[in-house]
C-alpha cells in the first residue's frame, strides 16, 4: 500500500514540473511566425556578414602557419643512408617457395623458323609420309 502510494506522489509531483515548464514555455506558431516574418531578413543577413568577417581572419591565419618558414631540408648523407638500409621486420614473411624466380624474366624461345609455315617447301627434318600397306599384303 505504502509503494502505491510513493508512486502517486512521485507522479503527481512530476506533473506540477511538466505544468510549470509548460506555463513558460511561448507557443510554437509565435515562434514560427516570428522566424518567418520579412524584418527577421535584415538580422539574419547581419550575423552572415558577422560570421564572414570573423572567418576571413582566422583563414588568413591558417595559410600563413601551414607556409613553410625556409627552404626544404635536405637530410644528412647519414640518415639518407640509414633510410635506404632500413628493411621492414617482416621481410622474412615473404620468403616463400620459388620467391627466387619472382626476379627473373622468363626465358625466350628460339623463333620458329619461316620454313616451317611455308608448305611447299621441302622438309628435310621430317621423314616422308607413308601410307600403311592393306593387310594380308607384304611390300
Amino acid at each position: 500500500m505504502t509503494e502505491d502510494r510513493v508512486e502517486r506522489d512521485l507522479a503527481a509531483r512530476f506533473q506540477r514540473l511538466r505544468d510549470e515548464d509548460d506555463s513558460h514555455a511561448p507557443l510554437f506558431r509565435t515562434l514560427y511566425d516570428a522566424a518567418h516574418r520579412k524584418d527577421s531578413l535584415p538580422r539574419r543577413r547581419f550575423f552572415m556578414l558577422i560570421a564572414a568577417a570573423a572567418t576571413i581572419p582566422v583563414v588568413v591565419a591558417v595559410v600563413v602557419l601551414r607556409r613553410p618558414a625556409g627552404p626544404a631540408r635536405f637530410l644528412p648523407e647519414a640518415d639518407a643512408n640509414a633510410i635506404a638500409a632500413w628493411t621492414s621486420p617482416t621481410e622474412s614473411l615473404l620468403d616463400t617457395p620459388g620467391s627466387e624466380l619472382y626476379g627473373e624474366a622468363p626465358a625466350i624461345a628460339e623463333p620458329i623458323p619461316e620454313w616451317i609455315f611455308d608448305s611447299n617447301a621441302p622438309s628435310s627434318t621430317t621423314p616422308p609420309l607413308s601410307t600403311p600397306a592393306p593387310k594380308g599384303v607384304s611390300s
